[in-house]
């Protein structure tokens, strides 16, 4: 079985979090049985700055988005449009959505996580003081 979590905004993400929590349990006690639980995040991304959703995803101990779809700032009604596209789109083409899930990942794992983004701050700090 399998679980695609649709996340964007405060409300969804800690209702996710009790889930994964819930999943990640289940899951530990089927490893024998297979009986486990496929989980799979897309992040809807309406903000203009990844970090607005990153502590989330930190402060929450869940996993990283499988996808985001960047949707951006804007109406709510044209958000929700642009959403609902771009999901549409991805259950259309699920080779493509695999490939977009995994650069996304990949962009979380290396350089939108609080160790790089500390990094950089530490940088500009120390040349600032300097």
């Amino acid at each position: 079985m399998a679980i695609i979590h649709i996340v964007g905004a405060r409300p969804q993400f800690i209702k996710m979090a009790a889930i994964s929590r819930a999943i990640a349990a289940h899951n530990n006690r089927q490893v024998a049985q297979g009986g486990r639980i496929e989980e799979l995040i897309v992040h809807t991304g309406p903000h203009y700055d990844e970090n607005m959703s990153a502590v989330f995803f930190d402060e929450l101990q869940i996993p990283k988005p499988d996808c985001n779809l960047g949707i951006g700032s804007a109406l709510q009604g044209a958000q929700t449009g642009r959403m609902l596209e771009a999901i549409v789109y991805l259950i259309e083409h699920p080779e493509e959505a695999e490939k977009i899930g995994h650069n996304g990942r990949r962009a979380v794992e290396v350089t939108n996580n609080w160790e790089t983004k500390g990094k950089k701050l530490i940088d500009l700090y120390e040349r600032i003081l300097s």
